[in-house]
């Protein structure tokens, strides 16, 4: 904090936190000192845009922290919030926010929603906000909190922020308000031509960076020196999980052992996260969830647990059928099967909508006698049960929500490795 406002800010601190007032005279002294933040903390540090300087006056960063750390809200340093996650300087928000160059018209996706904060300083700027939060409560607590302050602009979902939210990309600008170790490649390819990305690179200290999409190519410079929470989830080149099962450096030196020369793109499925990861260039570009089987991992025929290891693509069926078409032994019925949403445990195992016949690469595990994974007909395959998709629920395929395994099956090739980790 600049010596030259300490003690405004600190008067209107004591007014706030010692006078035991409500209402109109603690919204007033709120208001004073949001005034005096953004004339000394911000716009005399050089932010200009008006658009922003009104946003930051207007956004009541102390409904976005705990009330005892109200006090505190208008002072120019982060502060805690839930998760032992942080709500960052007003300067570094509004800065953020100005180098995102927004207006009115633009779509803007915020990776890092935490308490939702620097989400309601961009919504009271620009058309819409997409904001991605990994830790599930906080992105529900912010959600709501928002819904409250009456901002229809903003939507928000659980997720990894490194994948971004394809589904309502390109956007005009990208925020990101965590630190990755190097740029999310999604992040880029779901920025438009001409759009902009603010984000903090680097471990420990970082910096603040922005990209800018030009003429097809990717600019980069770096603003201040700046330090940020860790981004997790999917960092570039690897993977940060709950179980650790999945070490992508070690199993693309397994697939080079296995097949004699270097392969970087390819597909591995966690079983115990229940998720598979499309991997291109040594770089996770894909996460989709997914139902191994609920009799667990083998490899003995009949058993109908879901094989380890290594295996390949060894044929692609269904190209082109309808989402939802049943497969029996690889032919199209044409018959289509009805899709349960919900937790249901139908009897029939349906093979629906695209498959990938998977074959055995490890002899002895998953490759010839009776624990051999082509002949035990072991398919990434649709289902009609997607309520259970995240679960074990299969039996001994990977099962794949229909509109998931279409967009894998265009993904991938015969031929490509598969490995099947636990």
């Amino acid at each position: 904090m600049a010596e030259s406002d300490s003690g405004f800010l600190l008067a209107g601190m004591l007014a706030v936190s010692g006078s035991g007032c409500r209402g109109n005279a603690e919204d007033d002294n709120f208001t004073m000192m949001r005034k005096n933040m953004v004339r000394e903390q911000i716009e005399a540090r050089g932010v200009k845009d008006p658009a922003v300087l009104a946003a930051m006056e207007k956004v009541q960063r102390h409904l976005f922290m705990d009330e005892k750390y109200a006090a505190l809200a208008y002072a120019d340093h982060p502060l805690p919030i839930e998760e032992g996650q942080t709500i960052s300087q007003p300067y570094i928000v509004a800065l953020m926010t100005e180098l995102l160059a927004p207006s009115k018209n633009d779509r803007v996706l915020e990776i890092g929603t935490g308490s939702g904060y620097q989400a309601a300083v961009l919504a009271e700027i620009v058309s819409e906000v997409f904001s991605v939060e990994i830790i599930p409560s906080l992105a529900e607590s912010a959600e709501k909190l928002l819904d409250e302050l009456g901002y229809k602009n903003i939507s928000v979902k659980a997720g990894d922020g490194f994948l971004g939210w394809e589904e309502h990309a390109p956007y005009d600008g990208i925020i990101v308000t965590c630190a990755p170790k190097d740029i999310p490649a999604p992040l880029i390819e779901q920025l438009k031509e001409g759009g902009r990305l603010v984000i903090p690179v680097g471990e420990g200290f970082q910096n603040l960076k922005l990209g800018e999409k030009k003429n097809g190519k990717f600019i980069v410079r770096n603003i201040i020196p700046v330090r940020f929470v860790p981004m997790t989830g999917i960092a570039t080149g690897e993977t940060k999980t709950p179980a650790d099962s999945f070490r992508l450096e070690k199993e693309l030196e397994k697939w080079r052992k296995i097949f004699g020369k270097k392969i970087d793109t390819g597909i591995a499925v966690s079983v115990p996260e229940q998720k598979l990861y499309f991997i291109e260039k040594g770089k996770v570009r894909k996460i989709f969830p997914v139902s191994t089987s609920k009799y667990g991992t083998g490899s003995e025929a009949g058993s109908n647990k879901t094989p380890l290891g290594t295996h390949i693509i060894r044929q692609k069926v269904g190209g082109g059928a309808e989402e939802g078409i049943i497969f029996q032994s690889l032919i199209n019925t044409r018959r289509k099967a009805r899709i349960h949403k919900d937790t249901v445990d139908v009897p029939e195992d349906f093979v629906t909508t695209r498959v990938m016949a998977l074959a055995g690469m490890e002899k002895g595990l998953n490759k010839g006698g009776n624990k051999d994974s082509f002949s035990r007909r072991i398919y990434i395959h649709g289902t009609p049960e997607e309520g259970l998709i995240g679960r074990p629920a299969s039996h001994g395929c990977v099962r794949m929500k229909n509109s998931d395994v279409i967009e894998l099956f265009d993904l991938v090739s015969e031929g490509m490795p598969v490995e099947i980790l636990e």
